[in-house]
């Protein structure tokens, strides 16, 4: 199976607004032909959206500080993020930003 993740960390709207409208916009092109492909939200147990048709791995905030080195480097957890999604996924696997939109 295919997997389509997402990283959200931290408490703004904003990414979880993002995140709606980027599985909506998949959704969108994959509604005849989504069987091989899951869609799977990286968070800390307060990003779970189970409005949305999504798996999750959850993270601890030990692992993200880790990930971050200390918050010293925020964006190094999307490396260690697409880690920890290939270690759970038996296919393809690609980390989208939140913010990204499929128009095609």
């Amino acid at each position: 199976m295919q997997t389509i993740a997402y990283l959200v960390y931290g408490d703004r709207w904003e990414y979880h607004a993002e995140l709606s409208l980027s599985i909506a916009s998949a959704m969108r092109f994959l509604r005849n032909s989504r069987g091989n492909i899951r869609f799977l939200l990286i968070t800390d147990t307060e990003g779970c959206r189970p409005d949305l048709p999504i798996d999750y791995l959850v993270f601890t905030q030990a692992e993200f500080r880790e990930w971050t080195r200390n918050g010293i480097y925020q964006h190094a957890a999307k490396v260690h993020a697409l880690k920890k999604a290939m270690a759970h996924s038996d296919g393809q696997v690609v980390l989208l930003d939140t913010d990204t939109r499929f128009i095609e």
